[in-house]
């Protein structure tokens, strides 16, 4: 930019070692789901009443990280503190996602489905399996990996000393993609 100035989006999903995991296992394998399920619900001793869509934009951006498509058509319905989404994107990928504040507990996972495999990542036990008829047929327990907030951080300073030309980061045009998928209406 003409200011010479670095703005990275804060989103330390992007660098979460399950959500890497996940994107080496699709670039590696050809994984294309035809479903993507996910929870984030925080406890709602947790909730201060701000907007559910913006306040969990992760599932949105993971979404995007790994596979970059547009939405062809959202839905979505909130029934108290929680909101369901329903999205299908263009090349008919469909996505489900429940997002919000309900119960005690804090649950956070990601759900891919392809016919006969499933690759299922729990971000707060960070792992990641992989099911081909109902079958485990990979496990990864990624409990060693870098935290997302210290990786993400890192590839800050790197972006800041090298040319980020040459460093993939989540920049405004990201950023400002993922709000506007949260800001769609039913469509």
């Amino acid at each position: 930019s003409k200011s010479n100035k670095v703005l990275m989006v804060g989103q330390v999903f992007r660098f979460h070692p399950v959500v890497l995991k996940l994107k080496s296992v699709i670039e590696k394998t050809k994984f294309k789901p035809h479903l993507i399920e996910s929870h984030f619900i925080n406890p709602l001793i947790d909730d201060t009443g701000r907007n559910i869509e913006f306040e969990m934009l992760h599932p949105f951006d993971i979404v995007d990280f790994l596979f970059n498509r547009k939405i062809a058509k959202k839905h979505s319905e909130q029934k108290n503190r929680v909101k369901t989404v329903a999205i299908v994107y263009k090349g008919g990928m469909h996505a489900l996602f429940k997002l919000g504040w309900f119960g005690q507990e804090k649950d956070r996972f990601i759900k891919l489905t392809q016919k006969n495999r499933q690759i299922f990542c729990d971000l707060m036990k960070n792992t990641v399996k992989i099911y081909k008829n109902g079958l485990l047929e990979e496990s990864y327990d990624l409990n060693d990996q870098t935290l997302p907030l210290e990786a993400e951080l890192r590839s800050f300073l790197d972006i800041i000393k090298t040319s980020r030309n040459k460093i993939d980061y989540p920049n405004i045009d990201i950023g400002l993609n993922i709000v506007k998928i949260a800001s769609l209406h039913n469509k």
